[in-house]
């Protein structure tokens, strides 16, 4: 049997920077280290973070007051990140760049108008957050249909989950640019 050895291995930079910050984090020891959710997509590296003494909450509600809370390299809308610094000690982001790039492109192009499509998977963290970024400006676009089913717009500021497949981001883009006529696209794809 044949083996292929993958060119890369490992984290990408924005989930190695994540760790890190946890791990980093995780040696001070109170008041508790939350996260909102998982850090990373990562079990095993979840269940090290565990038996460091990381706690994941589920929701607001999980989280006690006046712990410290690390923002998951997903990222988290505007609104979640002001009220975690209201209810918490100590907020430290471990957002991937990335994500933060694509935060501030939907930040600054829904402030000047423009509708924001976001190429990525409805109801991932990182599309959650990036819609809140859109304040109510924000369509997820996931197929052909999504596409079809956008209203009327007519400025269109496309972003991508930075995690998408670049031939489906490329396809969709291409659907969204024949549907409407001032579209600025932004690939947001973590290479």
């Amino acid at each position: 049997m044949p083996i292929i050895l993958a060119r890369t291995a490992g984290f990408c930079y924005g989930v190695r920077r994540a760790m890190k910050l946890a791990l980093l984090a995780s040696q001070k020891k109170i008041p508790r280290l939350f996260t909102l959710g998982p850090l990373i997509h990562n079990q095993q590296a979840i269940d090290l973070l565990k038996s460091r003494g990381l706690c994941m909450a589920r929701d607001m509600d999980d989280l006690e007051k006046g712990s410290r809370v690390l923002i998951r390299a997903h990222g988290v809308p505007p609104d979640v990140k002001e009220a975690l610094e209201e209810r918490s000690a100590e907020v430290s982001d471990a957002t991937c760049p990335h994500v933060t790039a694509a935060q501030r492109i939907v930040e600054k192009h829904a402030g000047a108008g423009y509708s924001c499509i976001i190429i990525g998977d409805r109801g991932h963290a990182e599309v959650d957050g990036l819609l809140g970024y859109a304040a109510g400006r924000g369509h997820v676009v996931e197929s052909e249909e999504d596409v079809k089913a956008l209203p009327d717009m007519e400025r269109v500021c496309i972003v991508s989950q930075t995690t998408q497949e670049a031939e489906r981001f490329e396809e969709l883009t291409g659907l969204v640019k024949e549907r409407f006529g001032d579209v600025l696209v932004y690939k947001t794809i973590c290479e």
